[in-house]
């Protein structure tokens, strides 16, 4: 017969061992709901700047004011808070050299989504681009955004695919790209060429392949 301190002995040692697995279960709605979402909002690919677009995806259209995106190739994003319905930036925040404040109707693409304890992140990427005028000349820049839905405690983990997608369609409608990016003619300048921008994939001095790096 086991002696009661061996048994307090044995039932730390188990609780010990499959511990990390009783967690893993308990995470894994984040995981499900992570594929509905990219389910429901299929993922743009984009080059390593975010300006060149591999892989077109969802589009979505802006729905609310006070959204403010920064330059595609910014090393970090300004926090767009969605707090009942409402979009809201952090206390203090202040405006970057070049940011972009969407209005309502501007459209984005998602590149990335991100399921934590009571937040979603969607990570997108203007479809348009927008001249930004340095050093005596014009470059063109797609603008990019992080939009941070909040939810009360708990809530995420047993959320309705249906009623998530009414409560992000608030702010971010699931739109049709009507006038998605074209290509420039060969032998234009990527810096001059309007609001176009070249294809994913291609030199647009020499129409060439050019190997585009994808990033997810």
């Amino acid at each position: 017969m086991l002696h009661p301190h061996s048994i307090t002995r044995l039932f730390l040692i188990l609780s010990f061992l499959f511990a990390p697995c009783f967690f893993v279960r308990a995470d894994g709605w984040k995981e499900t709901l992570s594929k509905q979402l990219k389910k429901t909002y299929p993922l743009t690919k984009t080059g390593e700047d975010r300006n060149r677009i591999g892989k077109h995806g969802t589009v979505l259209v802006i729905q609310k004011e006070n959204i403010v995106g920064d330059k595609a190739t910014d090393l970090t994003f300004t926090l767009n808070k969605v707090r009942d319905g409402q979009v809201v930036q952090e206390e203090g925040w202040t405006v970057k050299r070049n940011a972009h404040t969407f209005e309502p109707g501007e459209r984005l693409y998602v590149f990335d989504i991100d399921v934590k304890d009571h937040e979603i992140w969607f990570k997108m990427i203007s479809c348009d681009t927008f001249p930004i005028t340095r050093g005596g000349w014009t470059e063109q820049t797609r603008y990019k955004t992080l939009i941070n839905f909040q939810f009360p405690k708990d809530y995420l983990a047993t959320a309705d695919i249906t009623e998530l997608k009414e409560k992000i369609g608030s702010v971010l409608a699931i739109g049709s790209e009507t006038n998605g990016p074209k290509s420039i003619e060969l032998g234009s300048d990527c810096r001059t060429g309007g609001s176009n921008f070249c294809e994913a994939g291609h030199d647009c001095q020499t129409g060439a392949e050019n190997g585009l790096s994808i990033s997810e």
